[in-house]
């Protein structure tokens, strides 16, 4: 009986074990997110001119292209508050033959225009990734927008990443209002320097620098 008492207790913990070690986690703790995806620097040059409004280029070394706005529509917050949205991508392409490091914040804090006093915007970089393959899409092909706008609302959030030489890499920036304006809402990301500034109609704000 006691020989049959401790096959069954050794039959039993092989089990546990075994199911223990299909449990364990796919992904080890402390892996990092993701980072941005990078694409060939002639994917982004070759996107269809229709989507852009801006382009910045510094001959041999970068270039920036901003999209057009897209969206206009509602977003409604957890707490029932109404708000305006439009969609932005930008597009980032080292045409250098040096790595390039960017690191570019939003603050989260609301930002008013001269022209309309008493509506302001929120910029938010969302997580989901953007690329040349969505430009065609309604809303830049950003399908995330209620999940992100409810995390991100009123935080900071960002945007790093190391370009390889001939290399490229695009963001989103959702620009979150109070209310609608009357006109339209222009934004996009500049370069002084090796300083970042980002500008929704005539207002421009630091964002980061160029490594």
């Amino acid at each position: 009986m006691q020989k049959l008492l401790v096959l069954f207790f050794f039959i039993t913990l092989a089990a546990c074990d075994k199911k223990t070690e299909r449990q364990a986690p796919t992904h080890p703790a402390g892996s990092k997110e993701k980072e941005p995806a990078q694409i060939s620097e002639v994917e982004v040059t070759q996107i269809d001119p229709q989507y852009i409004d801006s382009i910045f280029l510094d001959s041999g070394v970068l270039q920036i292209q901003n999209s057009l706005p897209r969206g206009g529509m509602t977003y409604t917050d957890i707490m029932g508050n109404e708000y305006r949205y439009v969609v932005f991508w930008t597009a980032i392409a080292n045409l250098s033959e040096e790595e390039m490091e960017f690191s570019i914040n939003l603050s989260g804090k609301p930002i008013t225009l001269p022209s309309a006093p008493d509506t302001y915007f929120q910029l938010i970089i969302p997580k989901e990734q953007m690329n040349p393959e969505k430009a065609p899409q309604p809303n830049y092909g950003f399908t995330q927008l209620k999940y992100e706008l409810d995390q991100g609302l009123g935080n900071a959030s960002g945007w790093e990443q190391t370009l390889a030489p001939e290399t490229a890499s695009m963001f989103y920036v959702v620009a979150v209002s109070n209310k609608g304006v009357n006109g339209v809402v222009r934004a996009g990301l500049q370069v002084e320097g090796d300083s970042l500034y980002y500008r929704i109609n005539e207002v421009v704000i630091p964002v980061g620098r160029l490594e």
